[in-house]
Protein backbone atom coordinates (compact mmCIF):
# COMPACT_ATOMS: atom_id res chain seq x y z
CA UNK A 1 0.00 0.00 0.00
CA UNK A 2 1.05 3.59 -0.52
CA UNK A 3 1.41 5.98 2.25
CA UNK A 4 -0.60 8.62 2.55
CA UNK A 5 -0.12 12.54 3.20
CA UNK A 6 -1.46 15.79 2.94
CA UNK A 7 1.02 18.11 0.84
CA UNK A 8 0.65 22.18 0.86
CA UNK A 9 -0.60 22.83 -2.53
CA UNK A 10 2.36 25.09 -3.25
CA UNK A 11 4.53 21.97 -3.59
CA UNK A 12 2.07 20.12 -6.28
CA UNK A 13 3.43 19.42 -9.35
CA UNK A 14 1.35 18.22 -12.57
CA UNK A 15 2.08 14.45 -13.01
CA UNK A 16 1.27 13.94 -9.35
CA UNK A 17 -1.39 11.45 -8.45
CA UNK A 18 -4.11 12.10 -5.87
CA UNK A 19 -4.66 9.48 -3.64
CA UNK A 20 -8.51 10.56 -2.07
CA UNK A 21 -10.96 12.20 -3.19
CA UNK A 22 -10.52 16.34 -2.71
CA UNK A 23 -13.27 18.14 -1.64
CA UNK A 24 -13.80 22.30 -1.47
CA UNK A 25 -15.21 23.74 2.01
CA UNK A 26 -18.94 23.07 1.35
CA UNK A 27 -18.36 19.79 0.59
CA UNK A 28 -18.36 19.72 -3.01
CA UNK A 29 -16.21 17.21 -5.03
CA UNK A 30 -13.06 18.91 -7.36
CA UNK A 31 -10.71 16.30 -8.15
CA UNK A 32 -11.70 12.51 -7.72
CA UNK A 33 -9.10 9.82 -6.13
CA UNK A 34 -6.74 8.34 -8.32
CA UNK A 35 -6.28 11.66 -10.87
CA UNK A 36 -3.24 12.28 -12.26
CA UNK A 37 -3.47 15.90 -12.04
CA UNK A 38 -2.76 18.69 -14.68
CA UNK A 39 -1.60 22.02 -14.56
CA UNK A 40 -6.01 22.81 -15.53
CA UNK A 41 -6.24 21.17 -11.76
CA UNK A 42 -3.90 23.19 -10.14
CA UNK A 43 -5.49 26.37 -10.89
CA UNK A 44 -9.04 24.51 -9.90
CA UNK A 45 -7.33 23.78 -6.72
CA UNK A 46 -6.11 27.12 -5.84
CA UNK A 47 -9.49 29.07 -7.39
CA UNK A 48 -11.09 27.10 -4.49
CA UNK A 49 -8.81 27.54 -2.11
CA UNK A 50 -8.26 23.95 -1.16
CA UNK A 51 -4.34 24.24 0.71
CA UNK A 52 -3.13 20.61 0.67
CA UNK A 53 -4.28 17.42 -0.21
CA UNK A 54 -3.86 13.95 -0.53
CA UNK A 55 -0.85 12.31 -3.05
CA UNK A 56 0.24 9.19 -3.21
CA UNK A 57 3.88 9.79 -2.77
CA UNK A 58 6.02 7.24 -4.62
CA UNK A 59 9.99 7.84 -5.47
CA UNK A 60 9.05 8.88 -8.89
CA UNK A 61 7.20 11.96 -7.07
CA UNK A 62 9.35 13.34 -5.00
CA UNK A 63 11.64 16.05 -6.05
CA UNK A 64 14.71 17.54 -3.94
CA UNK A 65 13.70 21.06 -1.89
CA UNK A 66 13.90 23.91 -3.95
CA UNK A 67 17.30 25.99 -3.12
CA UNK A 68 16.53 29.94 -2.53
CA UNK A 69 18.57 32.60 -3.99
CA UNK A 70 20.55 34.29 -1.67
CA UNK A 71 18.61 37.83 -1.30
CA UNK A 72 15.67 35.69 0.08
CA UNK A 73 16.09 36.61 3.65
CA UNK A 74 16.18 40.37 2.23
CA UNK A 75 12.73 39.78 0.38
CA UNK A 76 11.11 38.41 3.39
CA UNK A 77 12.26 41.49 5.54
CA UNK A 78 10.95 43.55 3.00
CA UNK A 79 7.30 41.91 2.83
CA UNK A 80 7.74 41.69 6.51
CA UNK A 81 7.00 44.98 7.13
CA UNK A 82 3.89 45.24 4.48
CA UNK A 83 2.73 42.16 6.09
CA UNK A 84 3.32 43.82 9.91
CA UNK A 85 -0.85 43.98 10.17
CA UNK A 86 -1.90 40.81 9.23
CA UNK A 87 -1.20 37.41 11.46
CA UNK A 88 0.88 35.05 9.12
CA UNK A 89 0.21 32.09 11.81
CA UNK A 90 -3.66 32.18 9.31
CA UNK A 91 -3.63 29.61 6.41
CA UNK A 92 -4.80 32.23 4.20
CA UNK A 93 -2.26 35.21 5.15
CA UNK A 94 0.67 32.89 5.35
CA UNK A 95 0.37 31.82 1.85
CA UNK A 96 -0.11 34.59 0.70
CA UNK A 97 2.55 36.40 1.85
CA UNK A 98 4.55 32.45 0.83
CA UNK A 99 3.28 33.75 -2.87
CA UNK A 100 4.34 37.25 -2.60
CA UNK A 101 7.74 36.20 -1.35
CA UNK A 102 8.17 33.76 -4.84
CA UNK A 103 7.07 36.30 -7.04
CA UNK A 104 9.39 38.92 -5.73
CA UNK A 105 12.33 36.20 -6.04
CA UNK A 106 11.16 35.29 -9.14
CA UNK A 107 10.91 38.86 -10.92
CA UNK A 108 14.29 39.91 -9.00
CA UNK A 109 12.75 42.41 -7.20
CA UNK A 110 14.68 43.05 -3.71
Amino acid sequence: MVPRTNTPIHEVRAGMTVNDDVFDRSGRLLISSGTCLTAKHLRILKMWGVLEIPLCHTPQSQEPPVEHAPHIDEIEQQLTAAFRNTDLSQPFMHELFRLCVERHQSKGVS
